[in-house]
């Protein structure tokens, strides 16, 4: 009988200890001991054992994800470097063969040598814009926090029209501000937001075709949208369209790089608001900026800001 009872009390000890050794055999955190059935120093014991092993396994879980996440990073990192490398690439490469060719060929004619230094010139253009852009998103991605203060949207939208209609080339640029909405963020990014999207919107409208900017509020937020009528997005790159250096048709993408629109997405994000864009082939795209309010004031009368 005593051997009997000695033996019962000391099973969970070695439902315990044969768990402890699969743990560390197998790496299976996932495991837990029995308890049912006890109360005594040994079932606490057991017990803690099996929150040390839930905890280690959130634990590892989490690491997990971490881990993943960090790869994910450094991947996206890595193709980060090597389009930028790309997009470098060429402007470099017409530079060299522009001034190679100018200094190389003495009999250049005027014609050839004025297309050559207008080519340099486009390029170191395009190479600026580049560098800029890249800047910009290095800031993004080191975490670079923005000023908080309040910027009225309105006089912000007539402002960035202004400076769009001498970048025009035969489309119309219209306002509608239906809202003196004013939101809590910084002035600069947010006019740098405002120029990407009706930049964007120019380059994919054909002459003769029209852009408008229209700020309203919608449940409780400030609502900004650039609609255009130009050429449109096939459904398959929607969801691209905010990639860094994603560029849907590069045959029609102008002087553009691909980063204007990621640079728009996080300049919305920090301010804690949401950008999407609506587009059909052939008839245009609607980009919606949607930002949290710094206050709540009372829509009155559209205005209309004639272009």
């Amino acid at each position: 009988m005593v051997w009997l009872a000695a033996g019962r009390a000391v099973a969970p000890l070695g439902r315990l200890a044969q768990t402890a050794e699969t743990v560390g055999t197998s790496g299976d955190l996932s495991r837990r001991v029995d308890v049912s059935g006890s109360e005594d120093e040994v079932a606490h014991l057991a017990t803690t054992f099996n929150i040390m092993l839930q905890r280690l396994e959130r634990t590892d879980a989490d690491l997990r994800a971490a881990r993943i996440r960090a790869e994910e990073a450094l991947d996206a990192q890595r193709r980060f470097v090597a389009d930028a490398s790309h997009e470098l690439r060429t402007p470099l490469t017409t530079i060299r063969g522009n001034a190679d060719l100018l200094r190389d060929y003495g009999d250049v004619t005027p014609s050839d040598r004025a297309a050559a230094l207008t080519q340099i010139q486009q390029e170191s253009e395009r190479m600026s814009r580049l560098v800029n852009d890249l800047l910009t998103l290095a800031r993004a991605d080191a975490g670079q926090p923005l000023a908080r203060e309040p910027v009225p949207l309105g006089p912000l939208l007539g402002e960035v029209a202004a400076q769009a209609r001498v970048l025009a080339q035969g489309q119309q640029v219209s306002v509608v501000v239906a809202s003196d909405a004013t939101v809590l963020g910084d002035a600069d990014t947010l006019r740098q937001l405002l120029l990407i999207l009706l930049d964007n919107a120019l380059r994919h409208t054909p002459e003769g075709g029209s852009v408008e900017l229209r700020l309203e509020e919608q449940s409780g937020e400030a609502l900004v949208s650039v609609r255009d009528t130009g050429e449109g997005r096939a459904p398959g790159d929607l969801p691209h369209s905010f990639e860094r250096f994603y560029r849907a048709d590069r045959a029609r993408s102008g002087t553009g790089v691909g980063l204007g629109l990621a640079i728009a997405r996080w300049i919305v994000c920090e301010h804690g608001g949401e950008i999407k864009v609506f587009s059909s082939l052939g008839v245009g795209s609607v980009f919606s900026v949607r930002l949290p309010l710094a206050r709540h004031p009372g829509t009155g009368a559209e205005t209309f800001i004639d272009p």
